[in-house]
């Protein structure tokens, strides 16, 4: 019998045994897709994740990937992750996080409940107190100003680079434009017990 290797990192797959890895998409299920705004909105926020002031946890990002749902005369730009900080637990007005709709998050070991999850995906009607600082570019981006037939998707993966404290929000932007075509993304993290 010969030995089998893997390039599956032991840590997130018990953690996916234990229930702590999540995914959560957006613009699939429309089939529209959605609409990735310009880094300095306030209103709209289309794909944020979320980890609430006394959750207990950190959310360690995995994966990310976007594929375009619709093509118009894309401008040029880049995509990137904005940032806020001091989020608080709740959202409402005249707090950080002003407006907040929740999308469906799944566990990825099917067999738990997606109850599990302490982060949040915030789809498009989310609205924030002030706009996000721009501070992960992901380094992918368009090189023309017409974007060619055929499926286009992305992946981009964090390589355990990126942790989310409790009160730490961070959503999909474009920079220095906002994005013309719309897009379905997905995002996969891991929720690690909270460590000062």
């Amino acid at each position: 019998m010969s030995n089998i290797t893997t390039t599956t990192n032991p840590n997130n797959l018990q953690m996916t045994l234990a229930g702590r890895s999540f995914f959560a998409s957006a613009g699939s299920n429309t089939g529209t897709g959605i609409t990735i705004p310009i880094y300095s909105t306030t209103t709209g926020v289309s794909f944020a994740l979320w980890n609430p002031l006394g959750s207990n946890r950190i959310l360690d990002l995995k994966v990310l990937t976007i594929g375009v749902a619709a093509t118009a005369t894309p401008a040029i730009t880049t995509l990137a992750l904005g940032v806020l900080l001091n989020t608080g637990g709740s959202a409402g007005a005249g707090l950080p996080i002003s407006g907040w709709t929740d999308g469906v998050v799944y566990n990825g070991r099917f067999s738990k409940s997606t109850g599990q999850n302490v982060g949040r995906i915030g789809v498009a009607t989310s609205n924030l107190s002030s706009a996000t600082t721009e501070f992960y570019n992901l380094g992918i981006s368009q090189a023309t100003t017409s974007l060619a037939g055929g499926l286009v998707t992305l992946t981009y993966r964090f390589d355990d680079c990126l942790a989310l404290d409790p009160g730490t929000m961070v959503h999909l932007v474009g920079t220095p434009l906002a994005p013309v075509e719309t897009a379905v993304v997905s995002l996969g993290w891991i929720e690690q017990d909270y460590v000062s």
